[in-house]
């Protein structure tokens, strides 16, 4: 029984060595949504941004590093979040009765004319 187990397993890596000889190389690829030079480091704020998408696509991938970055946003970020997001929402949810995104379309229409 074991070394039926054994064989399986051993069957089973060397079919995934194969195909990773035969994958090809992939490298990481950021987008950003502000301009950057070729190689310019990204900043905290960015680098947490991807984190968060990162959070809402692949949570299984985050590393403990990763969730203590989400979990401590920059002093600018909480000071955002205290005063001056309240009063964002206020007017963008209520006032022109935008849900996430919405008005989005309405802006990128603005801006072209």
């Amino acid at each position: 029984m074991a070394q039926g187990f054994i064989s399986q397993m051993t069957a089973e890596r060397d079919m995934l060595l194969a195909a990773r000889a035969q994958a090809k190389p992939t490298v990481e690829v950021f987008a950003v949504n502000k301009p950057k030079a070729y190689g310019e480091t990204l900043a905290r704020e960015d680098l947490r941004h991807l984190l968060k998408h990162k959070r809402t696509y692949c949570p299984q991938d985050l590393t403990a590093g990763n969730r203590r970055m989400l979990a401590t946003p920059s002093w600018p970020a909480r000071v955002w979040s205290r005063t001056g997001k309240p009063l964002y929402l206020l007017i963008t949810r209520r006032l022109l009765g935008w849900a996430d995104r919405e008005g989005a379309h309405e802006r990128q229409r603005r801006d072209r004319a």
